[in-house]
């Protein structure tokens, strides 16, 4: 007999596992698992996230990150650069005027360009060629560069290079025009086979356009124009070209160039065998070492010794 204390415990035990094993329904008050949200309500879901907008352009914004601007260096490192590009079309104005603007500092004025360039904003080419010409000393390459690349096919700003590298007496200066001119490849390669030839101070200008343009099916036009050269300059310039367009027979111009009693047709050759030196045949290569050696002992060092070194070191496998 059980006394009544356990008698309730034995109750209350066999009334609470009925309530889980008989299929009986729990009191109306007794939680459950069950949500509370009414019967054929779905989930509530989570709020899509919105797609960042993009910065508000103003006038003042853009003149405020300008001025940041102003003090870069370089575009990699110039914190203002990527919210500038990223106004957009609506803030090309208001940076060309920035690289336009002669008071600013050169760096800065070279970081603001190349948010232009990489934005391909090509209607401001003929702008960006007037300050071209107003820039003196190394940084007028970056501007010239930029010139060939926003205004490819515009055969006016052709025109206009084309008549300035004429004109241009200085050979060294005359390098950035014609970087600019590379960008209008069909139209240079159309100019140098037209008049190439006709004046010796632009022989090797010319070379110089017609190998950076040619493709496969100009190689003969090349070695015509190498054969009308007058210039052993030029003549380097169309055996790269044509070296890199499959004929390796070109390397004998190479040869011909380390021969030379001219110092700077010598390094002119070595510089440029640099180039290709690793696709010399096997068979010139203990010739092309000998003359290369023999011209560097001749040279006086500096700059013209550079090339040299770099087809020594490719043609020894170095």
């Amino acid at each position: 007999m059980l006394n009544r204390p356990a008698r309730f415990f034995a109750v209350a035990l066999l009334a609470t596992g009925c309530l889980t094993a008989c299929g009986d329904k729990a009191p109306a008050d007794a939680p459950t698992a069950q949500s509370d949200a009414p019967k054929g309500d779905a989930p509530a879901s989570a709020p899509a996230s919105e797609a960042p907008k993009a910065p508000t352009y103003s006038k003042a914004e853009a003149a405020k990150l300008l001025a940041q601007v102003n003090t870069c260096k370089y575009d990699f490192d110039c914190d203002a650069v990527e919210p500038l590009a990223a106004f957009g079309e609506k803030a090309h104005e208001d940076i060309m005027v920035f690289v336009e603007d002669a008071s600013k500092d050169i760096k800065g004025r070279k970081v603001a360009l190349s948010i232009l360039v990489k934005a391909k904003a090509t209607g401001m080419a003929e702008r960006v060629y007037v300050v071209a010409k107003s820039i003196e000393g190394f940084d007028r390459g970056d501007f010239y560069k930029a010139v060939g690349t926003l205004g490819a096919g515009n055969a006016k700003l052709f025109g206009m290079l084309k008549a300035d590298l004429i004109a241009e007496d200085g050979a060294i200066k005359s390098i950035p025009i014609r970087n600019a001119l590379k960008g209008f490849p069909k139209m240079t390669m159309a100019w140098a086979v037209a008049d190439f030839g006709k004046d010796p101070k632009m022989e090797t200008r010319l070379a110089d356009l017609a190998a950076s343009a040619a493709t496969a099916q100009d190689l003969d036009t090349l070695k015509t124009m190498s054969g009308k050269a007058s210039n052993q300059m030029a003549k380097h310039r169309f055996a790269e070209a044509a070296i890199k367009l499959g004929d390796k027979s070109q390397f004998s111009v190479f040869v011909e160039g380390l021969q030379s009693k001219d110092q700077y047709d010598r390094s002119d050759a070595a510089n440029f065998l640099g180039h290709v030196a690793k696709d010399a045949p096997d068979e010139m290569k203990p010739k092309l070492i000998e003359l290369l050696k023999a011209a560097q002992a001749k040279d006086r060092g500096g700059l013209t010794a550079r090339g040299y070194t770099k087809s020594l070191k490719a043609l020894e496998g170095q």
